[in-house]
């Protein structure tokens, strides 16, 4: 069995049109690691809202491997993360970490698109995600 696993949570990018017929995801990307990476597993969902991102990093915990990473892919704008708050969703994760007591999630990994912008924000597990460390990053408007 694969000893690491890379939980995707990813948000719908964009409407259907021709602009985006093929569903634009960071899906591809992962799976070509994989395939590269013999000990790197990946899972993946999607989701809409904070409910939704709550069920399904629930369901993504449930992998039996030993090392996981969180990775979430949206669009964002002030301090949301597609149609949900950032503070929730990282206070989702936050309480996610601290159930599992840090034991497995050895990283958190936010891909956020603003206005033409790519923010990548890298949070070790060591961190207190949805507490008060702050690394410099934000998610508020230019």
């Amino acid at each position: 069995m694969k000893n690491t696993a890379i939980l995707i949570l990813e948000n719908i990018w964009w409407d259907l049109n021709q602009q985006n017929s093929s569903q634009a995801s960071v899906l591809p990307y992962f799976e070509g690691l994989s395939r590269s990476n013999e000990d790197i597993q990946i899972y993946y969902m999607t989701f809409i809202d904070t409910k939704g991102f709550e069920n399904s990093l629930a369901h993504l915990l449930t992998a039996p491997q030993e090392r996981l990473f969180i990775y979430v892919a949206s669009h964002g704008y002030g301090a949301r993360l597609g149609n949900s708050n950032f503070s929730n969703i990282s206070a989702i994760i936050g309480a996610a970490v601290s159930a599992d007591r840090g034991k497995r999630v050895e990283g958190v990994i936010y891909l956020v698109h603003v206005r033409s912008v790519v923010l990548t924000m890298i949070f070790p597990s060591k961190c207190s995600i949805g507490g008060q460390v702050s690394l410099g990053y934000s998610l508020t408007k230019a």
